[in-house]
């Protein structure tokens, strides 16, 4: 009988470490998705092989019109710029030419006016659109914050 009280003690410690184990796991994918969602931008990444993204920083605060600004090396230094609100509502799309576009990142910058929002948070989205298929390139995306 004591054994059996053993082991049924022991079964329970089991199925305790195990539900700790997935509280904790679940815990983690809260604070991996709350991560992801642009709530800190200690993570953002700015550039890559082909683009740097100087203006705006991550975080920003940001008014119409806004200097987006860095280096590109895209074919023809064509520099595609979108903001949308955190709705996914686009408010600007246009695009701006680098100032040479061979074997080097070349400086762009560009003014971009976009309708104001009610909406706080947005993002500012940078990259190539690919002449054979429409797709984005090397795009890079900076969380914002409207300001009035």
């Amino acid at each position: 009988m004591k054994q059996a009280k053993s082991l049924n003690t022991q079964g329970l410690s089991v199925i305790l470490v195990v539900i700790i184990v997935v509280l904790i796991l679940a815990a983690g994918g809260g604070i991996y998705y709350y991560f992801q969602r642009g709530e800190s931008t200690s993570n953002v990444v700015t550039s890559n092989a082909l683009l740097e993204v100087a203006s705006p920083a991550p975080g920003q605060k940001i008014t119409s019109p806004v200097s987006v600004s860095g280096k590109s090396n895209f074919f023809e230094a064509h520099t595609r710029i979108r903001i949308t609100d955190d709705n996914g509502q686009i408010l600007a799309d246009t695009f701006t030419t680098a100032e040479g576009w061979m074997d080097q990142l070349y400086p762009f910058s560009e003014e971009v006016s976009y309708a104001s929002q009610s909406v706080k948070k947005g993002i500012v989205e940078v990259f190539e659109e690919s002449a054979k298929d429409g797709s984005e390139v090397s795009k890079i995306t900076i969380p914002v914050i409207f300001g009035d």
